[in-house]
């Protein structure tokens, strides 16, 4: 994961996932220990059952990255997701 303290407006933990994992406890530990503003995940775009579950969590779809990586020789499109800090929406 990549996280980029230096700007607030930016802070973020991104990552690839191919199948479910719980984002509670990142999203949990990075807003309220860290003060994130927000955090960002990368799902590959074929993973609907992983991107509904991030939009249960209250992710939501911000941009569509066609081909961005090769596995096995094959281009994946990614979707990158973002959850805001509640505490710092207005």
């Amino acid at each position: 994961y990549d996280i980029d303290t230096d700007h607030r407006s930016r802070c973020s933990c991104s990552f690839i996932i191919s199948y479910r994992y719980h984002v509670v406890g990142p999203c949990d530990y990075g807003f309220r220990v860290e003060n994130w503003h927000k955090i960002i995940l990368r799902a590959f775009a074929e993973n609907q059952a992983a991107l509904r579950s991030y939009e249960k969590a209250g992710f939501q779809r911000e941009a569509l990255l066609k081909d961005e990586v090769c596995i096995d020789g094959v281009y994946r499109d990614i979707v990158l997701m973002g959850l805001l800090n509640p505490q710092h929406t207005k």
